[in-house]
């Protein structure tokens, strides 16, 4: 794998992907970015298994490709600035910025190792045939609803129940249920 990318463009996106990232994660395999290159660009993926991320940058492609790296691993290459040329393989991700090089390794992985997004169905779409206007009002009206104090996360989200076509709130004390097709 090698590309050129803006150094600036590259720390920003894997500062980004890494803010995902568990300061302790539940499995060795989350501590690490999974770095893609190809078709014009650069996708920094992170995930701590309750959210994913892919961040992409452009980049100049000379050889698509896909590596690990550890996310303490990569902070090591950010002092370079301007125009960088990363190289990678299997063992060694080098980063290069005219004479000045930054060499770190890469974690060997399985593509089945690391966690994937969960891919939705194009079904979904077929859920609701409300107009937008029809549910940004109906979450509108029901915000007052939903708990506000992050002590008990669940509480502070929407229950959408596609089969019934509702949208429920709680706060813990309260309930609401808004019917949609105008109920």
């Amino acid at each position: 794998m090698k590309f050129e990318l803006n150094a600036k463009e590259f720390k920003n996106a894997a500062d980004r992907a890494m803010a995902v990232i568990s300061k302790k994660p539940s499995l060795p395999v989350l501590d690490n970015l999974k770095i893609t290159s190809g078709d014009g660009a650069v996708i920094i993926s992170a995930s701590n298994l309750e959210t994913f991320v892919d961040i992409t940058v452009a980049a100049h492609i000379i050889e698509p490709g896909e590596v690990y790296v550890n996310k303490a691993s990569l902070v090591k290459v950010y002092g370079l600035s301007d125009y960088i040329t990363i190289e990678a393989n299997d063992k060694i991700f080098n980063v290069k910025n005219g004479k000045k090089c930054c060499e770190v390794a890469t974690v060997k992985l399985e593509k089945e190792e690391y966690p994937k997004a969960p891919v939705i169905d194009d079904n979904v779409n077929r859920i609701f045939k409300e107009s937008e206007k029809d549910l940004i009002n109906a979450f509108i009206s029901m915000d007052c609803i939903r708990a506000k104090n992050s002590t008990r996360p669940i509480l502070e989200g929407f229950n959408i129940n596609g089969a019934e076509k509702r949208i429920t709130a709680c706060d813990g004390f309260r309930l609401a249920v808004k019917r949609l097709n105008g109920e």
